[in-house]
């Protein structure tokens, strides 16, 4: 949906689809808080083979919190959102 909106120019929130640690901390370095942090892919599970929720965070130091206790990096599967 987000690359649908940017197709046609309608204003919709900056996404990134980060698919290691080192692309968070590049997206870190003009993120605009708060951001939304979701799993591009609601069906697949998380650690511990739970689903997890969409999670709203304030900070940098609760973004990467969140991203290294959800993240599975063999499959990635999380969407960032301004």
């Amino acid at each position: 949906m987000y690359n649908l909106a940017r197709k046609w120019n309608v204003p919709t929130p900056e996404t990134a689809f980060p698919r290691s640690r080192e692309d968070i901390l590049r997206y870190l370095e003009n993120a605009k808080f708060p951001i939304l942090l979701k799993p591009v892919y609601s069906q697949l599970p998380g650690p511990g083979g739970r689903l997890w929720p969409l999670i709203q965070v304030q900070t940098k130091a609760e973004l990467l919190e969140h991203y290294n206790r959800i993240e599975n990096p063999s499959i990635p599967n999380v969407m960032l959102k301004e």
